[in-house]
């Protein structure tokens, strides 16, 4: 596989995909037809191009601080595996924060000042979430970066520029559902590298209060969703609540894997799938709010 395309884990780009389906869904359901499809383009292309910058300088950052090593248990890094050389993946970081911003200049001008902010935050935290003085994911702040900007900024902000007329309520309970499926994903790759980090004093949620913890709090990531769905049927929209029950067992099943197999290369197995759980809950959101109008 082409270097770059390692480096950028599209396996993960879920993570961005779902947020888009879940604030296009309800402000389809809100406004109906008028919404505009080139926005949703824009905001999908100038996340993603984030989020591909920051597991580039993930992979940089990890690597020079000697996190990712010979003994690492997750899929292949370009550095720590001599592909490219750090300074190269930074510089391609750079590039995807200069696409980004290409990218979400058309989302800043519709939407005003507001989007500047929250697109200048977004660049800074996707280089602080690894690199800086006070690195976010070497301090157990890695799950609530993730929930902050992959639920509430990304689905708040495209739902809000697609649309004035929508419920702030639908809007909430979206980020948390799909927020909390991206914070799986982490979870599980800090809870498989539990050993590696805290050789190298990377202080993530695993590392802090260890593996039972962890094992509830994947399983809290991976079936809260479903849970509070109900609260979909005070919104009149059973179906959001319905609909993705019917996956449930796919989320049951990986939760319980996780439970019983000690943190190992198997763990990069369960991430794949919640990722594609990830991204079937989001079709299924999809599906039950066109199917309710």
């Amino acid at each position: 596989m082409n270097p770059w395309i390692l480096a950028a884990r599209p396996k993960t780009l879920t993570a961005t995909i779902g947020p888009i389906i879940y604030a296009s869904s309800i402000s389809y359901y809100y406004a109906y037809s008028d919404i505009n499809n080139l926005t949703i383009l824009l905001a999908f292309l100038s996340t993603a191009f984030i989020q591909i910058g920051t597991n580039l300088i993930n992979d940089a950052a990890d690597f020079s601080k000697g996190t990712d090593n010979e003994e690492r248990l997750g899929p292949l890094r370009v550095c720590q595996a001599g592909l490219l050389n750090p300074k190269k993946v930074f510089k391609g970081a750079v590039i995807c924060f200069i696409l980004a911003s290409i990218f979400g200049t058309p989302l800043i001008i519709q939407g005003g000042l507001l989007y500047l902010f929250l697109g200048a935050f977004s660049l800074l935290f996707a280089c602080a979430y690894t690199m800086g003085p006070f690195p976010l994911a070497y301090h157990g702040l890695g799950e609530v970066f993730v929930m902050l900007f992959f639920g509430l900024v990304a689905v708040g902000g495209l739902t809000h520029l697609l649309s004035d007329n929508y419920s702030l309520s639908a809007v909430v309970l979206a980020s948390f559902q799909v927020g909390s499926l991206s914070c799986a994903l982490i979870s599980i790759n800090n809870y498989r590298d539990i050993e590696g980090d805290r050789k190298s004093n990377k202080k993530t949620l695993a590392v802090r209060f260890g593996p039972q913890f962890m094992k509830f709090l994947i399983s809290f990531f991976l079936l809260a969703p479903l849970v509070v769905g109900f609260f979909w049927i005070n919104q009149g929209i059973p179906l959001a609540f319905y609909l993705p029950l019917i996956f449930a067992p796919l989320g049951i099943w990986i939760s319980s894997l996780i439970i019983r197999t000690p943190p190992s290369r198997k763990f990069n197995r369960f991430l794949g799938l919640t990722s594609l759980y990830l991204l079937i809950n989001s079709l299924c959101f999809a599906m039950a709010m066109r199917m309710s109008l």
